[in-house]
């Protein structure tokens, strides 16, 4: 008998952590859309447009919503786990065949201490994001308001661009020593 390509990746522990991924990520966007309450990313948004003293900065700040991760590029940035919010992407996405996960996350720009809520998909992007919060990559960091990272641009062969998440030299992390088994690394 003959295998779909979806059955051949159920069938496979090739593709395990992925598929634990989107299961994952599939739970933690159910959950938030049927919470109820009203969400902190709209939440976020309305406060910034709230707060503006003057009405060009009304005007600027209704277009600012969310800042797309390709318009954020080499721009350094702090992030914590917390200010991480994961949305599925829309269908018309998700038919051309994009990867149907995309994170929010509110960041504070280092330069100019503003916050802003950045929008990034991609599996590439959502992979590392993820596996950064999974192992801790994004802990540790309060005294400093997050980890500083930064969205940097990567030329492909097929003349496109990926964005990469990276992290930027600030200082130590609180607490960089992870015991594992009878091991302990930095």
């Amino acid at each position: 008998m003959t295998q779909t390509p979806a059955q051949d990746l159920q069938l496979s522990e090739e593709f395990r952590a992925m598929k634990n991924l989107i299961d994952r990520l599939k739970i933690e966007t159910e959950l938030g859309s049927s919470e109820g309450g009203f969400r902190t990313d709209v939440a976020s948004i309305m406060e910034n447009i709230l707060r503006a003293e003057t009405e060009d900065e009304v005007f600027a700040r209704q277009d600012a919503g969310t800042v797309a991760t390709k318009d954020y590029v080499n721009r350094p940035f702090r992030l914590t786990p917390e200010d991480v919010t994961w949305k599925m992407t829309g269908p018309a996405f998700r038919e051309a065949g994009a990867f149907p996960f995309y994170a929010l996350i509110k960041v504070t720009d280092v330069q100019s201490g503003d916050s802003l809520i950045l929008n990034g998909g991609g599996a590439t992007f959502v992979a590392v994001l993820d596996r950064l919060i999974q192992l801790g990559g994004l802990s540790g960091y309060e005294n400093e308001g997050g980890r500083t990272l930064m969205i940097v641009e990567k030329p492909v062969a097929s003349g496109f661009s990926v964005l990469l998440l990276k992290p930027v030299a600030t200082g130590k992390k609180a607490s960089a020593t992870k015991t594992s088994g009878n091991a302990t690394t930095n």
